[in-house]
């Protein structure tokens, strides 16, 4: 089974201090700036091969996240099995969107979801 990626849009109250967040990003995730778009999904391809990556788009600026220790996951998503938790989503929600943007966007309208990557960087509007 090939589970493709649904690429997700957060409309945020305020704009975020992006240098502040990738910051504590590196809490958990080793965080690349790519500056080349090419590059940067030819790499997020490339490392969600080997390991747990997520791509991230802001403001005209592109990062690569890489999470660091699965076992980090494994503390914070105690509910559920360990399949559950090794899922790039599961990380995404229980990592990022959770503890470090602080918000549950499971059934809110602050997510925007696209199957493609165009519709989040045209839909982002930056």
């Amino acid at each position: 089974m090939t589970i493709l990626p649904i690429h997700r849009l957060l409309t945020l109250d305020s704009a975020p201090d992006i240098d502040k967040f990738t910051l504590e990003l590196e809490d958990y995730f080793n965080v690349d700036e790519l500056k080349d778009r090419q590059k940067f999904f030819f790499m997020l391809e490339k490392a969600g091969v080997a390991e747990h990556a997520i791509g991230m788009y802001y403001a005209k600026r592109y990062w690569l996240i890489r999470l660091k220790n699965v076992k980090v996951v494994d503390k914070l998503i105690t509910d559920k099995p360990p399949e559950y938790s090794r899922l790039d989503v599961s990380i995404l929600n229980a990592l990022i969107l959770k503890r470090l943007v602080q918000g549950d966007f499971a059934n809110n309208k602050a997510v925007s979801f696209y199957p493609r990557e165009r519709g989040v960087i045209r839909g982002g509007g930056r």
